[in-house]
C-alpha cells in the first residue's frame, strides 16, 4: 500500500510541476480491433487499407472493462482520460467528413480515417492505444497486455510498455486484472508522459507541413518572383519567423513542392489559444494573400498542414 500511495503521490507531483498536465484519449490499438473484427477496409489508389472501427469497438464489453481500469490507474496519477463515448455523442462527425478539402478549380479531395476524425475533434495532446489477451492458466487467467502513447500532432511514439500480470481468478472482472497489471509498469511511462509534454510546452508542437503549386495553367511556381523573391524563399523566411526558435527542417524542395518535418509550432498564439497546423498554415495564407498570391488552406489533421497555392 505504501508504494501505490508513493507512485500516485510522484505522478501528482510530476503533474503539478508544469502548467498544465496533458490531455490523453485511450484507443484500442489496431491489432485487437482486427482480431475482434472492428475494422474497416478502404481502397485507395488501388491499395486497401484497413482502419479501425471504433465506434463498433466501443461497444465492446470487454474493452469497456479494460477502459475503466485503464481510467482509474490514470486518474489517480493525474492523468484524466478524454472519454470516447462522450466526445462521439457531443461532436457531429458528419460535419467533419464535409469539411474534407475540395478543390474549387481541380475537385481534388482529402479523405479522413475515423482515428483522423476522432482526434480532430478531441483534439487530445497524446493517443493512448491499448491491446491485450487473456491467457488460460488452469481455473485462473492472466493478462498480456501492450500499451503506447502516441503525440497525437506528430503521430510519434512516445512511451510504451508490453508486460503480463500475474494470474487472478476466472471470476475476477477485467477492469481489476488490467488495474493490477499495469501497477508496476505505470510509474516509468507516466514519467515518459511527462517529460514528453515538457519538451512540448518549452519547444513547441512537432509538426509537418506540404506545400505544392496547383497547375491551373498560371505558370506559377515556387521559383517565381514577387517584389524581387523567389516564392520558395517567401515562405522559408516566414517559417523562419514563425516556428519555435526557428526550427524546422527542409525534407524536400522541387519547383512545384515544398516539404517541411520536425516543424516545431508554439503550443499557443498570443492570445492564450492553442494552435493546430491548420491554424498555424492560416498565418502563411495571410501571408500569401497580403502579396497577392492565391492559395487553399488544405490542412486535414492536427498535425499536418497543408497549402495548395495557386487555388482558392
Amino acid at each position: 500500500m505504501k508504494k501505490i500511495i508513493s507512485l500516485i503521490a510522484a505522478g501528482v507531483m510530476a503533474v503539478s510541476v508544469y502548467a498544465e498536465a496533458p490531455s490523453i484519449m485511450l484507443l484500442p490499438d489496431k491489432t485487437w480491433c482486427n482480431a475482434q473484427g472492428y475494422v474497416n477496409q478502404v481502397d485507395r489508389g488501388g491499395k486497401t487499407k484497413v482502419y479501425e472501427d471504433y465506434e463498433k469497438a466501443f461497444l465492446d464489453q470487454e474493452l469497456t472493462q479494460v477502459k475503466t481500469g485503464v481510467n482509474s490507474v490514470f486518474a489517480q496519477r493525474g492523468f484524466p482520460l478524454k472519454d470516447f463515448g462522450a466526445e462521439q455523442e457531443s461532436d457531429d462527425l458528419d460535419e467533419m467528413e464535409d469539411e474534407a478539402f475540395e478543390g474549387a478549380e481541380t475537385g481534388s479531395s482529402y479523405a479522413k480515417s475515423s482515428s483522423d476524425i476522432i482526434i480532430a475533434n478531441a483534439k487530445p495532446d497524446i493517443i493512448i492505444k491499448i491491446g491485450w489477451i487473456k491467457n488460460s492458466v488452469g481455473f485462473n487467467y492472466s493478462l498480456s497486455y501492450r500499451l503506447e502513447a502516441l503525440d497525437s500532432y506528430s503521430n510519434k511514439s512516445i512511451a510504451a510498455v508490453t508486460s503480463e500480470g500475474a494470474p487472478v481468478p476466472r471470476t475476477t472482472p477485467l477492469s481489476a486484472a488490467i488495474t493490477e497489471a499495469m501497477k508496476s509498469n505505470m510509474d516509468e511511462f507516466c514519467t515518459q508522459l511527462m517529460n514528453h509534454f515538457a519538451d512540448v510546452q518549452a519547444n513547441g508542437r512537432e509538426m509537418r507541413m506540404n506545400f505544392r503549386i496547383i497547375d491551373n495553367g498560371s505558370g506559377l511556381n515556387f521559383n517565381t518572383e514577387f517584389g524581387g523573391k523567389e516564392l520558395g524563399n517567401i515562405i522559408y523566411d516566414w517559417m523562419h519567423e514563425n516556428t519555435q526558435d526557428h526550427r524546422f527542417t527542409e525534407r524536400s524542395s522541387t519547383r512545384n513542392r515544398l516539404a517541411y518535418h520536425q516543424v516545431r509550432v508554439p503550443m499557443r498564439d498570443a492570445s492564450g489559444k492553442a494552435i493546430n497546423a491548420k491554424q498555424f498554415v492560416a498565418g502563411l495564407q495571410a501571408h500569401l494573400k497580403s502579396l497577392g498570391i492565391r492559395a487553399e488552406n488544405t490542412s486535414s489533421t492536427l498535425g499536418s498542414g497543408s497549402l495548395a497555392i495557386g487555388e482558392k
